[in-house]
This record gives structure tokens, sequence and C-alpha cells, in this order.
């Protein structure tokens, strides 16, 4: 069992491709069919690896989707154990239209996991042999598991002994977040005006909630992206800040996945926060370079790596 073992309750297959112009009651004739493997954690995973960080992906599958999902998993050699659901797994579809550069996405509802399914998820966490570091959850959360999933998976995790780290949405991260527990905790700015309820429409007042949640005891660590002004991140080690890169989108899809992926792949080899901080960054920018719902390239984050500026950030007490 490798060190990061990445859970993905909803994972999906990402279909995408290119028009020239979205037109109503035509036949619209797109460019050849791009079809990835697709889901938080499974995109942690996969960046993770490329970035020579080996990882494991645990995933429910069912259906023809789910086969297809597996097939191009093991195409890319990625470790992983899939966890057989009655329920077809989930596509989206990613459309760039060439006329307007505009990128519109479609994402279809996923299945319904049962209760018995998400069960025999949590067993496969909870038999690992060796225990990883790192148990990711990441993605929307699964119809039928419940908004309390993950903060079951956090409270197990910190009884095997392994660090937890979190990154979804809605009432499932606001339930796991009130349990507390959570080691890594990653959320976007929208995430954090609903965990915290206010506007946050200065940067100093996003720094501070950030620093409030990590200080409170629902995280140890908080990473706050800030989409194309970068990120923050806070924990007992210290508060950094980098600011974004100037680069020319392509797609911003995965760039919140490779930016995890990127600092996984650093903090489970030992660097301290703030180097791992930096390669999550440059990870995060060079997913911005790539089409559709391509992730990041290793070659892409180690180009940018040198441009990332990691700067302390100290806020009034």
């Amino acid at each position: 069992m490798t060190a990061i073992l990445t859970v993905t309750v909803n994972p999906t297959v990402d279909l995408s491709s290119e028009v020239e112009t979205l037109r109503p009651h035509s036949k619209l004739r797109c460019e050849p069919l791009c079809r990835e493997p697709g889901g938080g954690g499974i995109n942690v995973a996969r960046v993770c690896q490329r970035l020579g960080a080996p990882a494991t992906a645990v995933y429910t599958a069912g259906g023809a989707t789910g086969a297809i999902l597996h097939d191009l998993l093991m195409g890319e050699s990625l470790d992983g154990e899939a966890v057989s659901i009655t329920g077809e797994t989930r596509e989206s579809f990613t459309i760039f239209e060439q006329s307007s550069q505009r990128q519109y996405r479609f994402l279809f509802p996923g299945p319904n996991v049962s209760e018995e399914e998400g069960a025999a998820l949590l067993s496969v966490i909870e038999n690992c042999e060796p225990v990883p570091a790192f148990v990711v959850a990441s993605g929307s959360i699964a119809l039928g598991l419940g908004e309390g999933f993950f903060a079951r998976l956090c409270a197990l995790s910190n009884t095997l002994g392994a660090r937890f780290v979190l990154d979804t949405h809605g009432p499932a991260l606001r339930r796991a977040v009130a349990a507390g527990g959570i080691d890594i905790l990653k959320v976007n700015l929208r995430e954090l005006r609903e965990l915290t309820g206010r506007s946050l429409e200065r940067e100093s007042d996003q720094l501070e909630a950030a620093r409030g949640l990590a200080a409170d005891g629902s995280c140890r660590v908080l990473t706050l992206t800030l989409g194309d002004r970068g990120a923050y991140v806070t924990s007992p080690e210290g508060s950094f800040r980098a600011q974004g890169l100037t680069i020319k989108t392509v797609s911003a899809v995965g760039a919140g996945d490779s930016f995890l992926g990127g600092f996984l792949s650093r903090l489970s080899r030992g660097d301290s926060l703030k180097e791992a901080f930096r390669w999550g960054v440059a990870a995060g920018s060079a997913a911005l370079l790539t089409p559709g719902t391509q992730l990041c390239e290793a070659d892409a984050v180690n180009e940018l790596l040198s441009a990332v500026k990691v700067v302390p950030v100290s806020l009034p007490a």
C-alpha cells in the first residue's frame, strides 16, 4: 500500500471535445473525443503518480461506465481498488467553443450508493496494510451515503493513525468540519464563505477566516485556493501566500485537484509545508495549460516551480 490513499465515492468518466460554434437545432461536428478517468480523489492520485509519489485510488464503480473507468485507470498503471456498486458510474461532458474561446461543462447526476456499499468502501480503508500516511477524500458525496460520510471516514482515518485530507463542498463539507479531526482541509473562496457565513470581500478577511478555521480545531492545516490570485496555506508551522502566475489559461478544469496532488506529493516525501505549498501552486498552475479535463503534466510543473514565489504572511493576533 502506498503512502497516499485517495477515496472517490462519486467518480466519473470525463468526456471532452471541441466545436467551432454552439448552435441550437443543428448537428455540431466535434473534434475527436477525449475520454479520461475523473473524480477528485482519482485525479489527486493521478497527479501524485505523475510527480513521482505513487498513490492508491479507492473508488466506487458500477455498470458499463464503471468498467470503462477501471480500464482507463489500468491504462495509466494507477494502483487502485474498485468497490462494486449496483448503480451506473456517471459521466461528465466538457465542450470548448473555438469561436468564443469559452468552455462549457455538463455534469450529470451520480448513482445512488447504498449504506452497504459505503460500508464496503470503509472496510477497504480499515483493512489497508500497511496503513497509509494520508487518506484523501476528494470530490462530491454520492447520493445515498449521507452528509456525514466524510466525517465517518475522518474518524476512521484518525483511529488508524492516518492523516485525513478533505476536499469537498456543501453539507458534507460542513458536517466534516463541524466534527473536527481533519488534518488537511482544502477549500476555495466560495467554500470558505459557506463555512464562515461571511462575504469575505477583502483578502485580509479571507486569510483571517482561513487561519481561524485552522486555529479552532476544525483542521490542522488549511489551504485556500484563490483562482488566478494564487493560494494561501496556514498551519502551526506558519502561514504562507503565493500569488498567481501569469498564464494564458487553456482550461481551469482539474486545477484544484492538481494543486492538492502536487502539495501531497511533496508532503509525503517529508518536505516542509512551504516547499509542498510551492509544488501545489506550480501543479495547479500547470493544469491551466492543458485542454479539456486534462491534469497537470510533470514537465510543466517543473518548469513553473522557479516562478512560484512563496512568502510568509503575518496577520494581526
